[in-house]
């Protein structure tokens, strides 16, 4: 089912420097470096998929989960990509260290309306046009699910 919402040029451009190993943790002329992750999210309208937050280097899983819980207490859902490493990698010291490529779809189940549910996700496909080459999709609707210990363990599977 697709919902005629588009995805903006710059998901696709930060997608593709994250996926770079070596330009995704270099700063380009004028450009922020960007760290283990990136939230897409549907503009005010709900017409186009746009870059919401670019992750520092320094900042961790936590860091990530923490704007995710904050969207799913506003009600409303977001699309991520997280470089996820190995469960043996610690992300403070594998800095620039490149591991799988996950697409989230997060709607929280307790705080999203059905609505809101149903636009993530017949929207997801034009997120996934744009930007190819992530290793996994997987949809996420419970915070207690939304951990790197699982994320991890999905890629073993």
């Amino acid at each position: 089912m697709a919902s005629g919402v588009k995805a903006n040029s710059e998901c696709k451009k930060v997608f593709e420097k994250l996926m770079r190993p070596e330009t995704s943790h270099v700063k380009d002329e004028g450009e922020e470096e960007i760290g283990r992750f990136v939230i897409m999210k549907l503009n005010e309208n709900n017409s186009e998929i746009i870059v919401e937050y670019k992750s520092k280097p320094e900042e961790t899983f936590d860091d990530f989960r923490a704007l995710m819980d904050a969207a799913a207490k506003a009600g409303e859902g977001r699309y991520a990509f997280y470089d996820v490493l190995k469960s043996d990698q610690d992300e403070k010291a594998h800095k620039g260290a490149k591991g799988d490529m996950a697409m989230i779809v997060w709607c929280s189940d307790e705080e999203c309306g059905i609505k809101q549910k149903m636009l993530y996700s017949s929207s997801k496909s034009a997120l996934k046009k744009a930007c190819t080459g992530f290793k996994k999709e997987f949809q996420v609707n419970d915070l207690a699910d939304l951990t790197l210990e699982e994320l991890q363990s999905k890629f073993k599977k």
